[in-house]
This record gives C-alpha cells, sequence and structure tokens, in this order.
C-alpha cells in the first residue's frame, strides 16, 4: 500500500519536474521540444549549425530549444543576427557557464556596467593601436602563416593546441604594443604566456 503510494507520488513529482523543465518562458518563441536534461542537444548531430538551419526552415528565422536545461533563442538569418549585435541588449555575457561561476573578472566574463566599460575601453585601445586597419591585418596574415609553418615543421609531433595557439595570439598582441616579435621556441614568450593564463 504505502510503495504504490510512493510510487504514484514518485511518478507524480517526475512528471511535474520533466513538465516545468521543458516548459518555456513566457514570450519565448517557439521551437522544438527536447529530452529533460538534454534539451535537444542529442539531435543536433556532428553539424550543428546546419541541423538550426533545417530547424528553421521548419520553425521559421527566431525559435527556441533547450540546449541542456538552458533555454535559447536562435536567430537564423544573417539581418536579424546583425541588428541583434548591434544592440546593447545582446550585449551580456551567459551566467550559466562554469567558468561564468567561478570567475566575475577581467573581459571575457564579467558582465554588467563594470564588463561593458571595460570591453568599450579594451575596443577604443585596441583601435588606437591599430585593430581593424591594414597594417594590423598584414600582422594577423604574418602570425597565422607562421603557425602554419609550425604545423609543418611538427607534423609527427603530439602538439597542445590551446597553448600553441594562446602563444601566437600573445605573440600577435606583443607586435601590436610594443612592436617586436619573439620566435614561438623563446623562453621570454612563453612566461608571458603563462603570466597571462594564471
Amino acid at each position: 500500500m504505502f510503495l504504490e503510494i510512493g510510487s504514484l507520488i514518485f511518478a507524480t513529482l517526475l512528471f511535474l519536474w520533466i513538465y516545468l523543465s521543458q516548459k518555456r518562458p513566457a514570450n519565448f518563441p517557439p521551437g522544438p521540444m527536447g529530452i529533460p536534461i538534454f534539451g535537444y542537444l542529442p539531435f543536433l548531430g556532428a553539424t550543428p549549425h546546419k541541423k538550426l538551419g533545417e530547424i528553421g526552415t521548419k520553425w521559421g528565422p527566431i525559435f527556441s530549444l533547450y540546449y541542456g536545461s538552458y533555454p535559447i533563442v536562435v536567430l537564423n538569418t544573417l539581418p536579424m543576427i546583425k541588428d541583434a549585435l548591434r544592440r546593447d541588449t545582446f550585449s551580456g555575457r551567459p551566467n550559466h557557464l562554469l567558468a561564468m561561476k567561478l570567475s566575475r573578472d577581467g573581459i571575457t566574463f564579467n558582465d554588467g556596467p563594470a564588463g561593458y566599460e571595460q570591453r568599450r575601453f579594451t575596443l577604443k585601445t585596441l583601435r588606437d593601436l591599430g585593430f581593424g586597419k591594414q597594417s594590423m591585418e598584414k600582422l594577423v596574415e604574418e602570425e597565422v602563416h607562421e603557425l602554419v609553418d609550425y604545423f609543418g615543421k611538427n607534423t609527427n609531433k603530439p602538439i597542445e593546441l590551446k597553448h600553441i595557439f594562446g602563444l601566437f595570439v600573445i605573440n600577435a598582441l606583443w607586435s601590436i604594443l610594443v612592436g617586436d616579435k619573439f620566435s614561438v621556441n623563446d623562453v621570454r614568450i612563453q612566461e608571458l604566456y603563462r603570466m597571462c593564463i594564471e
């Protein structure tokens, strides 16, 4: 008797939890249903950008789905995306990422007025240093060629991509700020990279 009542209560609570976890927030656009906890992630496959395009043909240019247990809105046309990225409303950061929970510092994870000011300051400073100009494009192109050469020389060795990409990015930024470049194997650039990631 108690086992049956307990099972009934458990089944009811489970059903309510599933229903409430998949219920879209108010004023959310329509979209496909997902699986509790996983959302629509299992259905996106190996090429999620193509799958989102297919979903857009059925649900329209604006739709929503669950990315895991988090509801997201997908903009599916280039003009809509450009319009959204021009608005301050869309300049915030998602607050559900683990890194966001652990650290609210810096440009990447900081949100709100302080984060907005930091991003504005960074963009203004980078523009003053040549960001978006031909000279900057040439410098980045040189770094990309050096990166490709590095990969060509180290084809038979394991390469930690995060580390090597970080070194080339730091080298490009160092070149913009100081006007000097390092070899990737130089101890000084590796120490600079280590200080930046700590």
